[in-house]
């Protein structure tokens, strides 16, 4: 994806942080492990992550046996980060952005990021991550969509999201829309000049959530995390009722999980 211009909402996430714990999914194991098999990561080497957030990637990395220094700027995110992996001494959380950090812990043989480069100023990402990569090291960008059920995310258009244009998403189109937004990240990424040809894939995984679980997740988003709380509780109301009509009491939806390798030039 392409760097997001308005990033006053980058802490947004710091207001939602029980809803985004709940609610979003863990990065796919098969998709890290693959990422790790083409950067050539072996246990023991020192990686940096970006936007950690409440470690939906750090898990994964650490369970590879992957040194991890983890940037989470959000300070209730950073501390139910910490206290997640309390226990694990193979990790290094910093409050900094990446664009204000001063890279003690570099050089990396990799830079990981999952679901969070796009907060990334675009004239300060690439190139600092190339900065702080070693040799040969690689950006790794991983970014998760989940999607509804076709049939019940047409009902939840016309109901729950009537008014919610960010969720109302078209299933006809929703793949192709997500390839081209991928691909404009990759020019984004080839324009920088600092890394070579990215090499990417596209996955897909059916899976089910609880009503509550649900409702979190959508909670977890930065643009309604930046809502009043009041606001956000009716959408959730909104959305639980809507769900009760359809008789709806497991949320089936498709988690389309797009990840974007690339070596350092």
């Amino acid at each position: 994806m392409k760097g997001n211009t308005a990033r006053d909402g980058r802490l947004n996430f710091d207001r939602v942080v029980d809803a985004y714990d709940a609610g979003r999914p863990r990065i796919p194991t098969d998709v890290v492990a693959r990422a790790v098999e083409r950067t050539g990561l072996q246990p023991g080497d020192t990686v940096l992550e970006i936007g950690a957030a409440t470690g939906q990637l750090t898990k994964e990395l650490r369970a590879r046996h992957l040194s991890v220094v983890a940037l989470e700027p959000g300070q209730a995110l950073r501390s139910r980060l910490v206290r997640h992996l309390d226990e694990d001494t193979g990790f290094v959380v910093r409050g900094d952005f990446f664009e204000e950090y001063a890279g003690e812990e570099g050089p990396f043989a990799a830079i990981w990021s999952a679901n969070a480069f796009h907060w990334v100023d675009p004239a300060v990402s690439y190139e600092k991550a190339a900065s702080l990569l070693a040799p040969a090291g690689h950006l790794v960008l991983i970014w998760t969509h989940p999607i509804l059920r076709d049939d019940l995310q047409t009902a939840m258009n016309a109901q729950a999201f009537a008014d919610e244009p960010d969720f109302a998403f078209d299933p006809a189109e929703f793949t192709g829309y997500l390839h081209r937004v991928g691909a404009e990240g990759r020019e984004e990424l080839a324009a920088s000049g600092v890394f070579e040809e990215p090499e990417y894939e596209w996955t897909t995984q059916a899976y089910a959530q609880d009503v509550d679980t649900y409702v979190a997740y959508l909670m977890s988003y930065g643009h309604v995390a930046g809502r009043e709380q009041d606001e956000r509780d009716a959408l959730a109301t909104k959305v639980r009722t809507t769900l009760g009509t359809l008789g709806v009491d497991r949320v089936e939806l498709t988690l389309h999980s797009y990840v974007c390798v690339a070596r350092r030039r």
